[in-house]
């Protein structure tokens, strides 16, 4: 057990439990009630149903985040940032994967111009930076996940601030 889920983790991570299980139990009665109202299977569930699953998601979406800041206090090993940790590996998967595909696939939609040129060009540069970057994960050498960082931060904030210079400079469309 951790060192730091104390009384007040403790409480929280009850009654945040507590308070999804207890909102899964409406869910799912809500959603069997309104699966058996359809006349097809190929029908959406409609009101009042379909309000009502709309509205417990976001009653439990806060208990979900007290229940995970109760999982994180008891047991930090787990949630730490030192490799391996599955913080790490969320992160890396955020920045050295979704980031990098996020420019490659954005980085095509800027042309024309030489503003656009270059921030397509660095587009293009952080995401190589950051595929690179896992390399530190298949070498076992986190310190290789640095060039990663490079793509991710001093690369993209001139690509930030190029785009805000291009979208000062465009003139909005005119309905």
């Amino acid at each position: 057990m951790a060192l730091r889920f104390d009384q007040t983790a403790r409480r929280l991570g009850i009654c945040s439990a507590a308070a999804v299980v207890l909102l899964e139990i409406v869910y799912l009665i809500t959603l069997s009630v309104g699966l058996a109202m359809l006349e097809s299977p190929e029908q959406p569930i409609t009101d009042p149903m379909f309000t009502i699953l709309e509205v417990l998601i976001l009653m439990m979406m806060p208990a979900m985040f007290g229940l995970m800041i109760a999982v994180h206090a008891w047991s930090p090993f787990v949630f730490s940032f030192r490799w391996p940790s599955v913080a790490y590996a969320l992160d890396i998967l955020a920045w050295d994967v979704f980031f990098a595909f996020s420019m490659l696939f954005a980085a095509p939609a800027f042309k024309g111009h030489r503003l656009a040129a270059w921030i397509r060009a660095l587009m293009i540069a952080a995401a190589v930076l950051c595929l690179a970057g896992l390399s530190g994960v298949a070498a076992g050498d986190m310190q290789l996940r640095n060039i990663g960082i490079i793509g991710y931060v001093p690369v993209f904030l001139v690509v930030a601030a190029l785009l805000a210079v291009l979208f000062f400079q465009t003139r909005p469309a005119v309905d």
